[in-house]
C-alpha cells in the first residue's frame, strides 16, 4: 500500500515520476530551509506552473493567487456594498428553498437547518445593506 516512509526515503522500487516527485520535495523543502529568512527563493517556483498535468502547482497557484488579487486597488465601498447584498441574496434564496422542501415534508441536514435559524438575521442585515 501507500507508504509515509517511501515518500522520505525514495526507493529503487519507485516508478520514475515517483522519483522526480520525491526530488522536486526534497528541492522544495531545501529551498524553503535556505530561503526561509530571505523569502526570495519560496516565491519564484516559476517552472511549476508551466506544469499543467501537476497538481502541486495548481495548490501553488491558489496559494499564490489570492495575495496576487490582495495587490489591486481596494474596492469601493459601494462595490462591497454590492458584494454583500448579492452574496446575502443568494443565501436567503438558498433558505427559501430550504423552507420549501421542509414544507414539503423532506427532512433537511443539521447544516440547513442551522442556515434555516439564520434567515431573519440575514433577512435585517440585507435590508440594512440596501437601505446604505
Amino acid at each position: 500500500g501507500w507508504d509515509d516512509d517511501a515518500e522520505q526515503q525514495p526507493s529503487s522500487g519507485l516508478s520514475k515520476s515517483a522519483k522526480k516527485n520525491a526530488a522536486r520535495k526534497a528541492k522544495k523543502q531545501a529551498e524553503q530551509a535556505a530561503g526561509g529568512a530571505d523569502g526570495s527563493a519560496s516565491n519564484p517556483p516559476s517552472q511549476p506552473p508551466s506544469r499543467p498535468g501537476s497538481a502541486r502547482p495548481q495548490t501553488a497557484d491558489k496559494a499564490s493567487t489570492p495575495a496576487a488579487q490582495a495587490a489591486p486597488p481596494a474596492m469601493s465601498a459601494a462595490e462591497e456594498n454590492q458584494k454583500k447584498i448579492r452574496a446575502l441574496s443568494k443565501k436567503v434564496a438558498q433558505c427559501k428553498k430550504l423552507q420549501e422542501k421542509q414544507a414539503a415534508g423532506e427532512t433537511l441536514e443539521p447544516e440547513q437547518v442551522d442556515k434555516l435559524a439564520k434567515l431573519d438575521s440575514m433577512m435585517a442585515e440585507l435590508a440594512l445593506l440596501e437601505k446604505a
